[in-house]
Order: C-alpha cells, then structure tokens, then sequence
C-alpha cells in the first residue's frame, strides 16, 4: 500500500483508483480524500502490528 502511496501516479489516478477498489466503503463520508483515508488505514495497521 504505501509503495501505491509513493508511486508515480497522479493524485487524481491514485485518488480514482482507490474509489473503485474501495467496495463497500464510502470514503467521502469521511471528509478526506481517499488518498488521505488510505493513508490513515496504513498507519492504522502499523500500529495495530505493533502491538502483536
């Protein structure tokens, strides 16, 4: 995830991107972009593996 973060596609492709793959979740309701929303989930998940 973080690797499609730092890639070299526009925010708008990134931002589109994760709109589609994203089923079931609407991501605007969070008043983020999705960018912004998957990032979030990111350090979410890093947190939670560090405290396995």
């Amino acid at each position: 995830m973080k690797d499609f973060i730092n890639s070299d596609y526009s925010d708008e492709e990134k931002n589109d991107f994760i709109d589609e793959v994203a089923d079931g979740v609407d991501i605007l309701s969070y008043g983020v972009s999705p960018i912004i929303w998957l990032e979030q989930v990111i350090k979410k998940i890093e947190k939670n593996i560090e405290t396995l």
